[in-house]
């Protein structure tokens, strides 16, 4: 209970860093603590701090004082605010390219609560300090609860959500037959003594369009097996924020979403197998299938936050 009450004093310490302010913070430690530490370690936590790197940031007055500097303080949010403005950049940066139009930042989350947070967030976004110019930073009513909110609406109103605005391309890793001068020839492969080409992008959903719940979308084809009738089957979806991408690789900006990997049976497969690739909509989820169009055995697997 002691930690404990020491835990909740310091976290409300934090909670109320703002910039611009250099008072050192003062944290009231528990003397039977202290007695405890100087047992375990034979040396008093004064000692200890006057040898440790935090020498100059962090002092013991009055027995029972912690003084905390406010270089100290920021230097506890720092590395976790540097590593959020480079992820929203970097998202800003993939939206500007796809054609969208960011209007605002909105902060959710106790984290957004934190004055000192928020002030790093807005003067680097709403100041100019990014690349894209100007975006005005907003936080979340009652910030800290926000996402639970949120969370709690979807269950209550799963059909509140009528349609999503996709944002990517999403499609099946294909295999086609080879042309030439028409496929690349990094791409050419053999399957049973034919050429052709694998990772070709089959679109499904392009980027900027709308979906709704239970939406569903199919690619039917079929395979020969002969000699590689024991060869496992792969199924998987990719995305992409071009809106056309042409083949599953880096250079039509496509990453993998989800893959299924689907074992033969112990006979094999047939000399012909008709399968069905699916893609269903589900809320902010997708269920990725295979199917085995002749025996109707499916496989599956699910995409959260699909956007």
């Amino acid at each position: 209970m002691r930690f404990h009450k020491i835990e909740k004093d310091f976290e409300e310490i934090k909670h109320k860093l703002i910039p611009n302010d250099d008072t050192p913070d003062v944290l009231v430690m528990d003397g039977k603590l202290l007695k405890l530490f100087a047992n375990t370690t034979e040396q008093k936590f004064e000692t200890f701090l006057k040898q440790s790197k935090f020498t100059t940031k962090l002092e013991i007055r009055d027995g029972n004082l912690l003084y905390m500097s406010k270089e100290f303080m920021r230097n506890l949010f720092d590395p976790t605010i540097n590593t959020i403005i480079a992820h929203i950049q970097e998202q800003i940066c993939r939206a500007t390219d796809a054609e969208y139009m960011i209007c605002c930042i909105l902060l959710s989350g106790g984290l957004s609560e934190s004055k000192y947070v928020f002030s790093r967030i807005e003067n680097h976004f709403s100041m100019g300090s990014n690349t894209n110019g100007v975006i005005p930073v907003i936080q979340a009513p009652n910030a800290r609860n926000a996402v639970v909110d949120g969370a709690l609406l979807m269950g209550l109103h799963p059909n509140g959500i009528v349609e999503r605005v996709s944002p990517y391309t999403y499609g099946f890793y294909s295999v086609v037959p080879f042309q030439e001068g028409k496929h690349p020839e990094d791409l050419k492969q053999f399957h049973e003594g034919v050429a052709q080409c694998k990772a070709v992008f089959y679109k499904l959903i392009e980027r900027n369009k709308t979906v709704r719940p239970r939406d569903c979308f199919e690619r039917r084809s079929s395979t020969d097996y002969i000699e590689s009738k024991h060869q496992t089957r792969i199924t998987s979806l990719w995305r992409s924020f071009r809106k056309d991408p042409k083949y599953c690789t880096q250079d039509d900006e496509c990453e993998i979403v989800a893959s299924i990997e689907i074992q033969p049976p112990a006979e094999g497969w047939p000399p012909k197998l008709d399968h069905i690739q699916r893609l269903v909509v589900i809320d902010n989820e997708f269920v990725v299938e295979f199917e085995n169009a002749t025996t109707g055995q499916k496989y599956k697997t699910r995409v959260v936050n699909a956007f």
